[in-house]
């Protein structure tokens, strides 16, 4: 999936009816497109074939990286005629799930998902973790304004 694409998986995902329910960097791989000669198995920042040399690489703007969620050990389908899925909380690689922190409720794993992607753009692709700390209105917008079925408002990102 692409750049784009990333964003346009969730949206798909309620039509499928098929949540991944563990969105973390510990489940995204990226492709190696910033680095056009590829890089050296034990340290990316230098060449495959001369490691004396720094690996020649791209920003992400520069080469746009494809990314592919992996690992579906934790991810369901559902029926639609069943309506909104309710799922006991499962704790993946990202345990900063607001819904998660005080209940052992079951959820809808949408939101849920939607969280935990906006969460990897937050703190993997674009390396803003620090929003929380040093702007708490952007933070809670982040935490607070997820999307429902059918809505586009998760695009914030």
């Amino acid at each position: 999936m692409s750049r784009t694409g990333m964003h346009q998986s969730p949206k798909l995902c309620p039509i499928l009816n098929h949540f991944h329910r563990d969105i973390s960097d510990l489940n995204v791989m990226m492709d190696g497109a910033m680095y056009p000669h590829s890089w050296h198995p034990c340290n990316d920042d230098l060449d495959r074939f001369d490691p004396s040399v720094p690996a020649k690489n791209f920003t992400r703007s520069e080469c746009p990286p494809k990314y592919y969620f992996i690992d579906f050990g934790l991810s369901r389908r559902y029926d639609p005629k069943d309506g909104p899925p309710l799922e006991p909380i499962i704790r993946g690689g990202d345990k900063s799930v607001p819904e998660f922190q005080n209940s052992n409720a079951p959820c809808n794993p949408f939101p849920t998902d939607i969280y935990y992607l906006g969460n990897f753009i937050r703190e993997e692709v674009l390396q803003v973790s620090f929003l929380i700390i040093y702007a708490p209105s952007i933070g809670q917008l982040i935490i607070t304004h997820r999307c429902t079925k059918g809505s586009d408002s998760w695009r914030v990102w």
